[in-house]
Parts: C-alpha cells; structure tokens; sequence
C-alpha cells in the first residue's frame, strides 16, 4: 500500500516492523503520517490501513505503541461492512471502494454478480464477494426513532421520586 519502493530511501520516512511466525508487517510513517504498509499473511485490518495510507492518516504514538507490540494500529474490533467509510477500498484486484458499491446497491443491484457487473468488484480473485454478500444483506441503514412515538414497554415496580 502506497509507494514503498521509494519510502525507503526517504530521510523523512521511518519504518516499524512487526513479524512473529508467518506475518510481517511494516508500516511507514512520514511527518506522523501513514504513508505506506506491506504485509505478508493476513491481516484483518488490511481495509482499514489500506484507507488510512490512502487519505494519510495520523498515526499516534499509542498506535505506534500496539503496532510494535501486537501488529495492529487499533484495537482488533474490525469494522463490519456496514460501518466502513465509502473511501475504504472494498476489492483490492479492481480498486472499487465501500461507497461504489453501495451506490451499486442503491441504484437496484440486489445481487453478488449484478453488482460485480456494475462495479467490478468481485471479478477477479473474488475474495471481496462475501463482503459484497454482507453489504446486501445489510440493506438500509436503520432510521432514528422520533421522540414523539410511544416507547412499547414499561418496567414494573414503582418509581420513587
């Protein structure tokens, strides 16, 4: 993710390196800034770090802190489809994002294959197609209760004041 061939000969550029068994991760950061990420095996937040290069994000030192420690940048709650921003690259064979997808969904895909058709996502290794199938499945987000409608339910007992 990002430049790195050139990161590496950058004064300004400081890499951190996180490896146990059969993962390496490393990350590069220019001016507190994320700027670059290789990785070798997997690595749950790879949408999120892929979109935090992109936009380069700030990297604080705690973040720098757990990286070292547990190869992560945040803690391992990983977003669900849903909840990604639509800048978050969703394919990375084809480069379609979160948003391009949804957009996809909204103007009447309702399918895996009719979404690839229109986006591209999911037609070429295919290991973005459950979370296609997961943003699908998800539909509209939910709307906000308004104040004004009755809540359902009273709890028993009694109210003191």
């Amino acid at each position: 993710m990002g430049p790195i061939e050139q990161l590496e000969f950058r004064v300004s550029v400081r890499s951190h390196i996180w490896q146990t068994g059969d993962h390496y991760r490393r990350i590069f950061i220019e001016r507190g800034r994320l700027v670059g990420a290789l990785a070798l095996g997997p690595w749950d937040q790879v949408g999120r770090v892929q979109d935090a290069v992109l936009h380069g994000a700030t990297v604080y030192p705690w973040m720098l802190f757990r990286f070292r420690k547990e190869g992560s940048l945040r803690p391992e709650r990983e977003l669900s489809p849903s909840e990604m921003p639509d800048s978050a690259t969703l394919c990375n064979c084809t480069g379609v994002t979160f948003g391009q997808v949804r957009r996809a969904l909204q103007s009447g895909s309702d399918t895996v294959e009719q979404t690839g058709q229109k986006t591209g996502a999911g037609t070429v290794c295919g290991t973005c197609r459950p979370l296609t199938a997961e943003l699908i499945d998800a539909g509209t987000e939910p709307q906000a209760l308004p104040l004004w409608k009755p809540v359902l339910g009273w709890p028993s007992g009694r109210f003191r004041c």
